[in-house]
């Protein structure tokens, strides 16, 4: 491959760290994006997202230098932009590269902000290698078999369901049985003690995010006798409460979308003590971040775009956002076993549509690198 290259696939982002180790221009640019966050992440509450000006390099200019130390790579043609342009220490960094590895999948959620980069570059045969080896589940689950067939808008086998076994069920039910049968299939799987998450499309709803962390709240608070804690916003905490955190601070290395669970409550110090995965230890939440703390039982497809859990039950009812990068990004957030609840028939509907990425239009137009 030449010097540049975009990866996809399921688990690209795994196969990528064994695959490309990145030479010392990217670890620069890594670090400066990481100083340039803690400058800039308190503005909105959302991660920084450096694409608009990677669009602008892939626009402009043909040869890419540092001045100060001779080297050069070629990422785009014509001029580089001005500096007064890319000021940030990050786009800087981004015009010293002389390799930039993209990692992704373009089948999953497109950016919820502007632009579509990466899918520009991916579809260019001559810079792209495609990762087909699954690790988040085995080939015995089932779910690359029925992710591979979402993924080319088709029907994928299910198995029938018979509760915490791995594989892909289907599950079904009508509008207004859908909320009850996806918490009895959540408890059956064992998510009020970690078990599982329910993967929904929407915040609003009886089969939606506030519902169902409600009822599924109450029922984890009845049959432990844990007494609850009153947060902020109106939201109510447990000890064994599942939680996700709703913020970037890059300073604590707490992330949009980290999933986690409560392990002792402070009511009147208004704090919590959180163990997210993959920590191994819990972290002292205060009121200056527990308004960024809320319920996980159920979280949108959109927020838990980065996480994983053992067992998924996926509610199926008709929404705008559910096409099959919306299915495809939600099953596949299952490691051993995925529940589909709801009608077949809206099902079919969401893989009948177009992938959500394919309707955004942009400016961007990438000819290739060239010789």
């Amino acid at each position: 491959m030449g010097g540049q290259a975009a990866l996809v696939g399921q688990e690209a982002a795994q196969e990528a760290q064994a695959l490309l180790t990145p030479e010392p221009d990217l670890d620069e640019v890594v670090h400066a994006t990481e100083r340039g966050a803690q400058d800039q992440q308190q503005d909105f509450g959302q991660r920084v997202d450096h694409a608009p000006a990677l669009a602008r390099i892939l626009q402009g200019g043909e040869v890419v230098e540092d001045r100060q130390r001779g080297r050069h790579g070629r990422l785009t043609r014509g001029e580089p932009p001005r500096e007064s342009q890319n000021a940030h220490p990050a786009n800087q960094g981004l015009l010293t590269l002389k390799r930039l590895p993209c990692v992704g999948d373009p089948a999953q959620l497109p950016p919820v902000g502007f632009g579509l980069v990466f899918h520009r570059l991916v579809a260019d045969v001559g810079i792209t290698a495609h990762l087909s080896h699954v690790h988040r589940q085995a080939a015995a689950t089932g779910i690359p078999a029925a992710a591979s067939a979402v993924r080319g808008k088709a029907m994928p086998t299910f198995t029938p369901y018979d509760g915490a076994r791995d594989g892909v069920s289907f599950v079904e039910a009508d509008g207004e049985g859908l909320a009850e049968e996806v918490r009895r299939v959540a408890l059956d799987l064992g998510i009020d003690e970690g078990g599982a998450l329910v993967v929904t499309a929407t915040n609003d709803g009886d089969a939606g995010v506030h519902v169902l962390n409600e009822t599924l709240h109450e029922h984890h608070v009845e049959r432990t006798g844990f007494d609850e804690m009153r947060g902020l916003l109106g939201r109510f905490f447990a000890v064994g409460s599942p939680v996700i955190f709703g913020r970037n601070d890059y300073r604590l290395g707490l992330f949009n979308g980290l999933l986690g669970k409560v392990v002792r409550t402070f009511p009147d110090d208004m704090a919590v003590s959180v163990l997210f995965d993959d920590e191994a230890e819990p972290r002292l939440l205060s009121s200056e971040h527990l308004v960024d703390l809320d319920l996980a039982y159920a979280v949108t497809c959109h927020k838990c775009q980065g996480s994983s859990a053992s067992r998924v039950v996926v509610p199926v009812y008709p929404s705008r956002v559910v096409d099959p990068s919306w299915l495809y990004t939600a099953m596949t957030r299952g490691e051993r076993q995925v529940v589909f609840v709801g009608d077949p028939g809206h099902f079919g509907d969401a893989l009948a549509k177009p992938f959500a990425a394919s309707l955004r239009r942009v400016g961007l137009r990438w000819d290739g690198v060239g010789e």
